[in-house]
């Protein structure tokens, strides 16, 4: 069916509820909204779904939803397995605790367990969850840093991480077969909860969790010694942080908060600094390092991070953008039994300390950042300190981002042009910087532009072109995968952090520039 075939049937099937039906009719002399809502289905892809709350095939609602979660079921059926348990999570979004609900009976009607939290949880206590509750799959029902008229559904693996290939292949196939919505199963709460296949958790794993957190302290004779002269300001922004955090921090000791001078740090900031920390104080304690270890970092996240594992002689892994590529290098390394994960980050203010979670979790970033300035304030440095003698030893990496929103199926296309058009004309040079190398994930290759020798990316393919350019600066250019924006992340090394906020300004112009 074209799209106003489509909108018919959704006005006209007894199978979608009546709110559903008055929406549609609200735009029904609007033919671009009907053309935006339904000319596809919204995208199941290796994150799962993100879009605009809404009726129609192409944003989110209840029906959308239960289409994933049949898919999702289909392909958990098909592997045979006995773990016929799915955790699942959601957070303070529009539609999140309805979205979650209906995932959850959706699993049920097809005779799998559903684990749903009583409320809005943080994503890393669902990865958490997904292996505590020995399940085969999570869901996590959120839109992460969207908008706020979006939401979004992510599927977790057993492993604890988003889910990779095989499996996101296979269940985004198992999606895509459904072509008909009203044939996805699903069943009251009540009958679910009386089959024993809906079950609302809470403490138990909450309490499991927080103490897999504090086991990642290494410092508590500094806090001891410092929490009461520290005063820390914390914010959970939309919620799923709020509870955990504060708990964690009145365990360990830390009892006031204030305002007071203000310095923000950027994700790649205060990820950089907490990879000083976490290596500094591994290996005072340890006396070294493991001979295998290794800090994961996407490949948008900061250089500084680089010079740091140089300098502490661990190795450096760099996979694409999503922490589900960090959660695979951890599983890599439990299946092989070479690596030993030291610390993992992206630019977008995730990072892990420890395995017992397979995805960034800002309740252990929190307490982390406190443990350190708990820490350093014993030797008469505050963070900022710290940070400005990491500058120092390392040199001043400075990163930014900018990002260009191109709305709609016409802004769709527009995305695909420039693409393609910095593909079939390869940049020499980026705001006054020669660029060395070009490496084109989707094509997995590496171009060194002098020489024109081509080697492989060695990462799996994605849309995504990455420029080295001379003294040590870079851009990448993305499309991001939730939103219609693309986003061009860039940086510089200088000798001092004026040189280097000039140098970065100059990349923010060619960027803008791009439109």
């Amino acid at each position: 069916m074209n799209y106003k075939e489509t909108y018919q049937e959704w006005l006209s099937n007894p199978y979608f509820d009546e709110d559903t039906k008055k929406e549609l009719t609200a735009i029904e002399n609007d033919e671009n909204e009907i053309k935006e809502r339904f000319y596809a289905d919204l995208a199941f892809g290796t994150a799962g779904l993100r879009g605009i709350i809404g009726a129609g095939i192409n944003r989110m609602n209840i029906y959308v939803v239960r289409k994933a979660t049949q898919g999702l079921a289909d392909y958990i059926l098909e592997q045979g397995t006995d773990k016929k348990r799915v955790a699942i999570a959601f957070d303070s979004r529009h539609m999140s605790p309805e979205f979650a609900d209906e995932a959850a009976r959706t699993l049920a009607a097809n005779g799998i367990k559903a684990f749903i939290f009583e409320s809005l949880r943080p994503t890393p206590e669902l990865s958490f969850a997904v292996r505590h509750l020995d399940c085969i799959a999570g869901i996590n029902v959120t839109a992460s840093h969207n908008p706020p008229q979006y939401n979004g559904y992510k599927v977790y693996w057993e492993d604890g991480a988003q889910f990779t290939d095989p499996h996101a292949s296979g269940v985004t196939a198992k999606v895509n077969a459904i072509t008909d919505i009203s044939t996805c199963k699903t069943m009251s709460k009540e009958d679910a909860v009386t089959a024993g296949l809906y079950e609302v958790i809470g403490k138990e794993v909450d309490d499991a969790y927080i103490a897999e957190v504090e086991k990642q302290v290494i410092n508590q004779a500094s806090i001891d010694e410092m929490a009461s002269k520290l005063k820390i300001v914390y914010t959970p922004l939309h919620g799923t942080g709020n509870l955990p955090v504060r708990r964690v921090l009145d365990d360990l000791g830390f009892k006031d908060a204030k305002s007071g001078e203000y310095i923000p740090l950027t994700g790649n900031m205060s990820g950089s600094l907490l990879c000083e920390y976490v290596l500094s104080q591994k290996k005072e304690k340890a006396g070294s390092l493991p001979a295998d270890g290794a800090v994961v970092k996407s490949i948008v996240t900061t250089n500084l991070v680089d010079e740091i594992a140089k300098a502490y002689n661990v190795k450096l892994i760099e996979v694409l953008t999503g922490f589900k590529w960090i959660g695979k290098e951890i599983l890599g390394f439990e299946q092989s039994g070479k690596g030993t994960y030291l610390f993992g980050l992206e630019e977008s203010y995730g990072c892990l300390i420890g395995t017992y979670a397979r995805d960034k979790d800002a309740v252990s970033a929190t307490v982390a950042l406190c443990e350190a300035a708990a820490y350093y304030a014993t030797k008469g440095k505050t963070l900022w300190d710290v940070m400005i003698d990491m500058y120092e030893k390392y040199g001043y990496c400075v990163d930014s981002i900018t990002a260009m929103d191109f709305p709609g199926l016409e802004g769709m296309n527009k995305m695909k042009a420039m693409l393609a058009n910095l593909r079939e004309n390869p940049l020499k040079d980026i705001a006054g910087y020669k660029v060395l190398k070009i490496r084109d994930y989707s094509k997995d290759t590496v171009l060194d532009v002098e020489s024109g020798k081509v080697e492989p990316t060695g990462l799996p393919s994605s849309d995504v072109l990455y420029y080295e350019l001379e003294s040590g600066a870079w851009v990448c250019v993305r499309p991001s995968g939730t939103e219609p924006k693309i986003k061009f992340y860039y940086g510089v090394k200088a000798s001092s952090m004026d040189e280097a906020q000039v140098e970065s300004a100059k990349f923010a112009e060619w960027a803008k520039a791009q439109a």
